[in-house]
């Protein structure tokens, strides 16, 4: 029920939220494990895009890398599971139903050295770029419609002629598709970019490590970024692309996920292989 007393539903595709919901409702009185099943495990990236590389299974995500890989193109696990576990400080293991070993368990801390977990892809984006001003009522607009994970700030520019621009990236072309005349109403000089994408590194300890961003790009000479999200202190490297170039950058970098989790020291664990 919402708190007003209305009866309810979680919304469509809401299994992994449902389970979370239960686990929090019944672990005062029981010793609750929230497991969800999944036919694959999570792993360092998308196997249907990386086909011809090994992939490492991930034994441990922190809340926050597991809501900023979901955001980005990681779908074997629902956002919004993630945000009430993380909101409740729920640990919650992801288990593929035929190798359980192989599982994930994301909770607020990660007992591995693991710099970059996994790279994540995500293609039908946009760009909005208007004028700074104008654009915080937009900002707030976006928050109520789609949420604080759909659009990204990138940042403002000062142009030759003094004007100050801002750049969003939103998450789903269809959205601004849908509400491109609302969208313009807020800036009729308004500019749209279709036909992005994203890829995005995903780890908490990038904070602290050298050397990953420049190692991703090193490996895509030839593949035009149009923005870079530099924010390592936010568990995410995004580098911003054309949607055709997308498959090709993970693949590239994650063939480097070996230089970028190079071990600190002999304590330091590799990820568990499989393919």
């Amino acid at each position: 029920m919402t708190y007003d007393g209305l009866e309810t539903i979680l919304g469509r595709g809401g299994s992994d939220q449902t389970a979370v919901f239960l686990s929090y409702l019944l672990r005062e009185r029981y010793d609750v494990e929230t497991i969800l099943m999944k036919e694959t495990p999570v792993q360092s990236a998308d196997p249907a895009v990386v086909k011809d590389q090994t992939l490492h299974n991930i034994p441990f995500m922190t809340y926050n890398e597991a809501s900023k890989a979901t955001v980005s193109g990681m779908t074997i696990v629902q956002n919004a599971a993630v945000r009430l576990a993380m909101a409740h400080r729920l640990p919650v293991k992801v288990v593929p139903l035929h190798s359980p070993e192989a599982g994930t368990i994301i909770q607020a801390e990660d007992p591995t050295s693991i710099i970059v977990k996994c790279v994540t892809g995500l293609t039908n984006c946009a760009i909005i770029t208007m004028n700074s001003e104008r654009s915080r009522s937009l900002e707030d607009c976006l928050r109520l419609w789609e949420g604080y994970d759909s659009f990204l700030d990138l940042g403002t520019e000062v142009m030759e002629t003094g004007q100050v621009i801002r750049d969003f990236l939103i998450l789903s072309a269809d959205f601004v598709r849908r509400h491109e005349s609302q969208l313009r109403s807020f800036d009729k000089d308004m500019v749209i970019e279709y036909g992005v994408g994203i890829v995005t590194l995903i780890g908490d300890k990038m904070k602290d490590s050298a050397g990953t961003a420049s190692i991703a790009v090193g490996s895509i000479p030839d593949i035009n970024i149009k923005r870079g999200v530099f924010a390592p202190h936010t568990s995410q490297i995004i580098l911003v692309l054309e949607e055709e170039d997308v498959e090709k950058a993970i693949r590239r970098i994650h063939m480097q996920l070996g230089r970028m989790n190079k071990p600190a020291g002999p304590q330091t664990p590799n990820f568990p292989s499989s393919t």
